[in-house]
């Protein structure tokens, strides 16, 4: 409730819209995204600081190298089967 006091009055209704209006489908495609590069992130053993270090571009490109050269998505609808 203290968030919704500080945002400027008439704010909070077009935000609870929004919020509702968001498709579960739409999410569930947003955090499918993110497994993968956890997985690299936890198998290289790299920490968010230096995710988010210097050239965080880099290790972006070399996630989606790693995640390509392990089959990509295609591989990994192979394993669910």
């Amino acid at each position: 409730m203290k968030e919704e006091q500080k945002l400027p009055l008439g704010t909070i209704e077009p935000i609870k819209i929004m919020i509702a209006a968001q498709n579960i489908e739409t999410w569930r495609k947003r955090r499918a995204g993110l497994t993968p590069l956890a997985q690299y992130i936890k198998e290289k053993g790299i920490s968010v600081k230096d995710l988010l270090g210097i050239k965080p571009d880099i290790e972006l490109v070399n996630a989606l190298s790693w995640y390509k050269s392990r089959g990509g998505p295609k591989q990994q609808k192979r394993m669910k089967k």
